[in-house]
């Protein structure tokens, strides 16, 4: 029975914090820790340092990409390809998503 409590209230946090947007999912979440933590006296595990990091590097890259005007540059290459084939735009946006994805370093580039 308590565990289905804590999936509840895990769930619960997650549906406010979607609901509200942005920061407030994090502060949500943070009270649903807390209330896991204090009253069922669950353990917090240790934080995802290796993501933290790559989140960090990839938004970096693409800032620094940005500044430097790298960005601006491959995204008109990329319109003058899918401008030059119209017909097959189709087929070949999903490949000039992959290539942004991948010289960016993140997908929220494109």
């Amino acid at each position: 029975m308590i565990p289905i409590i804590q999936l509840l209230i895990v769930l619960a946090c997650f549906y406010f914090g979607a609901r509200r947007g942005g920061v407030a999912l994090g502060v949500v979440s943070g009270i649903g820790l807390a209330i896991l933590v204090s009253i069922f006296q669950m353990k917090p595990g240790s934080p995802p340092t290796t993501v933290i990091y790559i989140i960090t590097a990839a938004v970096t890259t693409a800032g620094i990409l940005q500044a430097a005007g790298g960005m601006d540059f491959l995204i008109q290459i990329a319109e003058r390809f899918l401008r030059k084939h119209p017909a097959r735009i189709t087929f070949l946006a999903p490949y000039c998503t992959f290539f942004l994805t991948i010289l960016c370093g993140t997908g929220h580039v494109v």
